[in-house]
């Protein structure tokens, strides 16, 4: 399956800043699922610009734009194929352990109300559940008992705040599976990027189960296959923030506010219709 993207992140600053320097994760990699292909990208304005992957292999863009400027724009055209199942080859021997992702890291601390869920869930369903049946039971509860809400949490929200709230977004989800997951031993990462369908950026979580990495994503509750294209995976969401940095307003004590546009297109080629 061949899927066709393109992306573009505008952000649009109240007033002129300067001395810009920028952390982007926002441009797809080869995995064993999907390969990329004519891939094109462009960040603007920028004095400098640096691409390098991080420990978890995802691509990042390093760069800095110092000159007076009031508006930034990150984008990427691409042609990504995709095999019939969703799945990553284990990482023993490639890079990172899976083991690495047993514990707990910023946003998905092992907290005591994270914990007492954990119980109340393993209460409930056949302990000689199959893992998968496990996977399955925990992403319907999360996807039954909270709510989907824009606008209220952000990248700093950890797993208690969202239990807190009952509402969140895709964000939310994955941490909170990813949590519930390496309570009951089982490796869990946090994978950011787009699924067909959804113009915005999504995360899901994928799984090890002993031989490679399988989907699953707790905001749609299903187990992954076509359509879900990935940027890349961390221990947590905090790992994957597409734009990260800081900058100076040019007028000394002037607050700066940004206003963010998100325009993602993802469709099938015509090979595929």
């Amino acid at each position: 399956m061949d899927f066709k993207i393109k992306y573009e992140t505008k952000i649009l600053f109240s007033g002129n800043i300067i001395d810009h320097y920028f952390n982007l994760k926002f441009i797809p990699h080869d995995t064993a699922f999907q390969k990329v292909k004519n891939l094109e990208y462009s960040v603007t304005p920028n004095d400098f610009i640096s691409i390098d992957v991080d420990i978890f292999k995802n691509i990042v863009i390093y760069g800095k734009q110092k000159s007076v400027h009031n508006e930034f724009r990150f984008e990427f055209s691409a042609i990504i194929e995709q095999d019939d199942e969703y799945y990553e080859k284990g990482d023993i021997g490639e890079g990172v352990s899976p083991s690495l992702f047993l514990y707990p890291h910023n946003s998905t601390v092992f907290s005591n109300d994270v914990k007492e869920l954990s119980e109340k869930i393993k209460g409930e369903y056949d302990p000689s559940l199959s893992m998968i049946d496990k996977i399955r039971y925990y992403a319907n509860y999360i996807f039954e008992n909270f709510q989907y809400e824009s606008n209220l949490t952000d990248t700093r929200t950890d797993v208690s705040q969202f239990l807190k709230l009952g509402r969140g977004v895709c964000q939310d989800f994955s941490n909170l599976l990813i949590v519930l997951l390496r309570i009951e031993d089982i490796p869990a990462r946090y994978v950011s990027g787009f699924l067909e369908g959804i113009g915005e950026t999504h995360a899901w979580v994928e799984f090890y189960d002993g031989e490679k990495w399988l989907g699953v994503d707790p905001t749609h509750n299903l187990l992954i296959d076509n359509g879900y294209i990935k940027i890349g995976h961390g221990l947590d969401s905090s790992n994957c923030i597409v734009n990260s940095g800081f900058f100076k307003s040019k007028e000394k004590d002037e607050m700066i506010f940004q206003t963010l546009e998100i325009n993602v297109m993802v469709e099938k080629t015509e090979r595929n219709q």
